[in-house]
Order: structure tokens, then sequence, then C-alpha cells
């Protein structure tokens, strides 16, 4: 509705319109405020390794218990963190970093996934993972977040062999025209990395990537995964060359590091930084950050205080240019600047 009053003076006429924003606009307002999100510029980490804040302590105020994972969901402006031996995914502000809530989940939940307007709505989508039913969960995250669990679970995958870390890729330009739906699961005890469909849950493809033990992976690009290999102390990028068909383009295993380094012991968590184009890695056996240039040159390395640390899940929050740590022995989640 658009109303027009006109006040008449000596010397001028002031013309005043009042613009109601109808539903019908609902559309181009969204597609504003994507724009305005879009338009933010982007930060890489900085590699300072500066800690900024710790989260310790769940819905009950106790010491967490195992944290594996954390991730961001910027359309509900919350940072989730699975804490495994409690069998919770735990809510915090992305801003306030104030506590929110507490979902509970079927089961021991392992790793987590955002994907970003899922629907073409600006609706975030949250994937896990729990030990315990070896499945595969998604869920409409803003859905799940207002308490309407009949509705806000999506689809729940068969029992895969031992799911573990969980990607896809998410571009940083919000394109929400992308057809890419592949949702990349390293399926442990399977020696694989499944391939499954974002829509229904259902396998694709299984990627047989000679890797004994894929644990830890995060995507580059719609073409490129970077997978670390548990028990053979190694990271490798793949690059898909034809539907079915994928190619090593890149082993890092330290091996031709020109510092004086050891080499990698029981990698798990691997994020990719999509404004430095680095590739970050969670050096479990040696209570280590590294971080590696697209190329696999390593340019930076942050060892914890003590070999008691066991960095597990990590990522980067590309808005503020954090690191954001769980550390599943010393049972905190720490934020890095």
């Amino acid at each position: 509705m658009k109303q027009v009053h006109q006040h008449v003076n000596d010397d001028s006429i002031v013309i005043m319109e009042l613009l109601d924003l109808h539903s019908s606009n609902t559309f181009y307002y969204e597609k504003l405020k994507q724009k305005l999100r879009n338009d933010r510029k982007l930060q890489a980490f900085s590699m300072n390794f500066e800690s900024v804040q710790i989260f310790t302590t769940n819905d009950q105020g106790q010491k967490f218990k195992n944290p594996c994972d954390v991730k961001i969901s910027y359309e509900c402006q919350c940072i989730l963190i699975s804490e495994f031996s409690n069998s919770k995914i735990h809510v915090f502000d992305l801003y306030s970093r104030q506590y929110r809530m507490a979902i509970t989940t079927p089961g021991m939940p392992m790793y987590l996934a955002i994907e970003e307007n899922y629907d073409k709505c600006h609706h975030d989508a949250l994937y896990f993972d729990c030990n315990s039913s070896k499945i595969v969960y998604k869920y409409h995250l803003r859905a799940l977040l207002e308490g309407d669990e009949q509705n806000s679970l999506l689809w729940e995958s068969l029992p895969l062999e031992n799911p573990r870390a969980i990607a896809l890729y998410n571009s940083k330009f919000g394109d929400t025209n992308s057809e890419f739906k592949n949702v990349y699961v390293c399926n442990y005890g399977k020696q694989a990395v499944s391939i499954l469909s974002s829509d229904s849950g259902q396998i694709i493809q299984n990627i047989e990537l000679y890797i004994r033990s894929p644990y830890g992976i995060t995507c580059m690009s719609e073409n490129e995964i970077v997978v670390s290999d548990f028990t053979e102390n190694s990271l490798q990028v793949w690059r898909r060359e034809s539907a079915l068909n994928w190619k090593a383009i890149a082993t890092i295993d330290n091996s031709g590091s020109e510092v004086e380094i050891s080499k990698i012991r029981f990698p798990q968590g691997v994020a990719f930084d999509q404004v430095s184009k680095n590739i970050i890695l969670c050096d479990n056996g040696n209570s280590r950050i590294l971080i590696y240039s697209q190329n696999g040159t390593l340019v930076r390395q942050y060892n914890f205080p003590s070999t008691f640390y066991c960095p597990d899940g990590l990522c980067v929050n590309n808005k503020t240019g954090e690191l954001i740590v769980c550390d599943y022995n010393e049972c905190i989640v720490q934020i890095f600047k």
C-alpha cells in the first residue's frame, strides 16, 4: 500500500511517501538481505592463534564430555558443538557467544556439516552422524532450533560401516543457483568416501580412494576434496575428473617439508579457509594444528600447551577471521583469531 501526503507551505511543497512492505515483496527483501550478507568483506584466519574465547560447559553448567566437532550457521546465527558422551549438540549465539540451547540426538553425535540455503529459501540444513547408530541425519536447522522436532527431520541415511567427518561445498559467494548437492562422508569402516544425495540421503557412490582410514574431510571446490588418513598419517587432495572418476593430485605428510617438523600422527579434522585458500589440519597425535597452502607447503604450526590436548573437529569463521577448534580430551572448544 502506498500513501502520499502533501504539506503545502508558503515556500515549498514536501511530498512524503509511506511504503508498506507487503508479503509479495518478501522475496525481494530476502534477496536484499542475502546481498548485504555477501557484500561483507570476508576475512582469512590470521594464523596468530590468539585465544579469544573458550567454551567449557554444557546446558547443565557441567564440563563438556568429549566435544567432537563444531560448525557455524550464519543464517541461524549460531555455533553448534557436538558433545559425544552426552548425546547432545549445544548451540551458542554466534555474536554474543551466550548459551542458547541443547539438542538431544538419537545417538552419540560425532561430526557436523551445514548446508547453506538448502531449500533455496535461505534456510540452512544440519547434518550429523552418530557413532552408535552409524547413521547420517539431515535436519531443517531453524525448525530444530524452534523445537519443531516433528517437521525438522528431513531424512536419515541407511547405516554406514563407520561414518566420520561430513562435508559439502558451500560457495562463499552464496550462489543459490548451484545444483551441486553431493554430501561427502568419510566411511572409516569401508576405507572409502561415501557420496550421499543431499535430497534423499541415498548413497550415490563409494569413492575408492585407496585410503586406509578416511577420517576428516573438507571441500576446496565443487570438484576437489581434502581427506585425512588416520592410520597412514597423511592428507590427500583429490579432484573429480568425471562423474565417477577421482584422481589424487597431492599427498601431504611433511616428508618434504623445508622446516624441521615431526611427521603427522593420527590426523583428524580438516578445514579449508576459503579466503586464504589454506588447508587447516588437526594433528591429533602431536597435539597441534598444522596449516598448509593449497599446494601442500607447510606455512604454520601451532602447538598446544601439553600432549594431553587432542584437537578433533574445527571450522573457520570467515566473517570474523576466527578459527574454532574442539579438543576431545581436554573437553574444551577454543576460538582463535
